[in-house]
């Protein structure tokens, strides 16, 4: 009667296919695109820019945040996540490194999770906004909302089903009970 071993071992194997991807998802890391578009006060024939914000969940409560525009309005460009949602920003709440060609890479102290839920923010919202120049600060030339869904990337790994935590462990379980009985059948 060698079937029920086999049946363990195949059961095990199934688990630990199923589990593979759970794995992989809950170490894969999490990014979320914010499209910011071109804002500038109404009596500024300058106008705005357009651009994206690139978040990147560094784990440990850190978040990578990557700026680009294609045609910056200066070589220093302010950046900040404030509270509120565009076009009435709030206050400051996470200041960025400025964009220096068009570019700028900060890191801040708080999740993806934690900005997309509005946590540490008075009205629950934040918005990242950038600035004409250091001289202009006072002129938003581009802003883009933190919100759920604005271009969210699949983390690798993620089939969209979450699994249990410890169904990998499950699964090796599984088929280590499923080698022992077989060994101990035939021997």
């Amino acid at each position: 009667m060698i079937r029920t071993p086999r049946a363990l071992f195949a059961l095990a194997g199934l688990v630990a296919v199923l589990a593979l991807p759970a794995s992989a998802g809950a170490q894969a890391t999490r990014t979320l695109t914010i499209n910011l578009a071109a804002a500038a006060a109404r009596d500024d024939p300058r106008g705005g820019v357009n651009g994206t914000a690139t978040l990147t969940d560094m784990g440990n409560g850190t978040t990578q945040v990557v700026l680009r525009v294609a045609n910056p309005t200066s070589d220093n460009m302010p950046a900040h996540f404030h509270t509120g949602r565009c076009p009435d920003v709030g206050a400051v709440i996470y200041p960025l490194n400025n964009l220096q060609g068009g570019t700028s890479t900060s890191m801040i102290n708080t999740t993806i999770a934690d900005l997309l839920a509005g946590r540490g923010a008075p009205d629950g919202m934040f918005a990242i906004n950038l600035h004409r120049s250091v001289q202009e600060a006072a002129q938003y030339v581009s802003c883009g909302n933190v919100v759920a869904g604005a271009a969210r990337l699949p983390a690798t790994g993620s089939h969209g089903v979450p699994l249990p935590p410890g169904f990998a462990g499950a699964g090796a379980l599984f088929a280590g009970a499923a080698a022992f009985a077989l060994r101990r059948r035939l021997a």
